[in-house]
């Protein structure tokens, strides 16, 4: 089921938002895979497409709606990766 692997992962520290900052930080998997998520260039172009591909998977519905009105206005900021989790 990757709805809910989607939804695990994103609500599980894969996506946070900073409303203060306006700056949704997003794990790194979202720029290696910019394409698969309607990103461009790493996730650095199309940033939009990336918050637009997110929102419907958060639980909490004002994040939900926050993101899903204010994407044209928030910019990512990419996690360092823990490559750790893979041993």
């Amino acid at each position: 089921m990757i709805p809910l692997a989607a939804r695990n992962f994103i609500n599980g520290g894969g996506v946070i938002l900073d409303r203060k900052q306006k700056v949704v930080p997003l794990s790194r998997l979202f720029s290696w895979y910019a394409h698969d998520f309607g990103g461009r260039w790493f996730g650095y172009q199309a940033q939009s497409a990336l918050l637009e591909f997110v929102a419907p998977f958060l639980e909490a519905e004002e994040d939900r709606a926050y993101v899903q009105d204010n994407r044209s206005r928030l910019r990512v900021k990419f996690l360092f990766y823990d490559w750790s989790l893979n041993a």
